[in-house]
This record gives structure tokens, sequence and C-alpha cells, in this order.
């Protein structure tokens, strides 16, 4: 299962910190589930997460855990959020939202509303997921939620260029800012990269080995 990955270190402390409020007896099914999350592909379906995870006999255990965190997600999101702040305005004044009304910004929060909405649905997959009771229902759409934050705070403080590989597309702009599939993709490089590639060593002939089995990875990631 994908427990057996390299995520960077600040992703690590977001998965422990949402943890900490659950059952410690099956509090690390959380981590295994939000990496399916991270690397699913095609329809975002409950079982394209497991595939993804490594998960196939303990699937309904997982499934069950899923429905458990839909009963707790206030408390869960709370421990997000509390982290979240301290993150962002670590050192510095605690403002949650300042809105200008002037005619030119009145629309700006509107818009990043709907962009972030357009990335649940068409980047996360968020209401894809097929399951067949309230509760879990509610776990898996904030499930997706608190991936889309997640990754944004992994990327919060990173350049685009430490973000975006595009040299598979030499028409983009290297400078254009970086959507949130751009940052998915970016955590993902990142994992493969610490996971593969960390202790591959400095000789030629292994460094060529690597480059050439990196290029078969991004096909797949």
């Amino acid at each position: 299962m994908f427990n057996e990955w390299i995520f960077p270190d600040n992703w690590q402390v977001l998965v422990i910190t949402l943890c900490t409020v659950l059952h410690q007896r099956s509090a690390w099914r959380l981590a295994v589930i939000i990496a399916g999350i991270i690397f699913a592909k095609g329809r975002r379906t409950i079982t394209s997460w497991f595939r993804a995870a490594g998960i196939s006999r303990r699937y309904k255990a997982f499934y069950y855990f899923i429905g458990s965190i839909g009963s707790r997600t206030e408390t869960i999101a709370a421990a997000l959020l509390e982290y979240m702040m301290h993150l962002i305005y670590k050192g510095k004044d605690k403002v949650l939202m300042g809105i200008d009304d002037t005619p030119t910004r009145r629309y700006g929060p509107y818009f990043a509303i709907e962009q972030n909405f357009h990335d649940l649905k068409e980047t996360e997959g968020a209401g894809q997921q097929q399951v067949r009771n309230f509760w879990a229902n509610i776990g898996v759409f904030h499930l997706n939620m608190w991936v889309h934050t997640m990754v944004e705070l992994w990327a919060w403080n990173k350049s685009a260029r430490a973000i975006c590989d595009r040299s598979g597309s030499p028409w983009d702009a290297i400078s254009r800012r970086p959507s949130h599939a751009d940052r998915c993709a970016g955590l993902r490089r990142e994992v493969i990269a610490q996971t593969f590639f960390a202790g591959s060593g400095q000789r030629r002939k292994t460094q060529k080995i690597v480059r050439q089995l990196y290029k078969l990875i991004k096909l797949a990631a």
C-alpha cells in the first residue's frame, strides 16, 4: 500500500494533525486513503482511491472507516484549520479575510469561490465517489475538500518553477501561475522522486537509468 511511499515532511505533519483526533487503532488508514486520492486516475470513485492505494482484501474496513470520518468532520476540519492558520500566519496578526468593497475588487472573493468549486469538481472529482450511506457521503466529500486544502498548503511557499514541470509542453508559458492540477502533479512528482530516486547514488550509469525510469513514471503519474 501507499504507506510505503515517501511523502514530504510537511505533508506528513498535515496527515498526523488530522489523525490525532481519530481513534488511534484505525487512524493509520487515513494516510493510506489520502495517498490513494492523490494518485487515483480516471473517474474518482471510491474504488479508484482504494485501487491506487493498493487496498484490496480489507477494503470493507476502509469503507467503514470513511463512514466514521463522516461522523467527525467538524472535529477533523477544526484541527486542519488550526494548523493551516498556524502555518500561514505564523508570527503575523491573524486576519481571516478582508474584503475590499470598491467596484474593482467587489467580485474578487466570488471568483475565488468559483475557482475552488471548479477545482474540487474537475481536479479532485468531488461527487464521483459512489458511496451508499449518509455518513460515507459526508466523509468522502470532506476528504475531497481536505486534500484540496492540503495540496494548496504544501505548495504555499513554493515557486511556480518548483511546482510545475513544463518540459513536456514548451509552448506553455513558464511564468504562468500554477493551477491546482499543476500543484497536484507537482506533489506526485516529489513523492515519486523521494521514493525511487533519493538513494540512487551518483554513478553515471545509475543516473542514466534513473532518468529513463523517471520518464516512464511521469507517464503513469
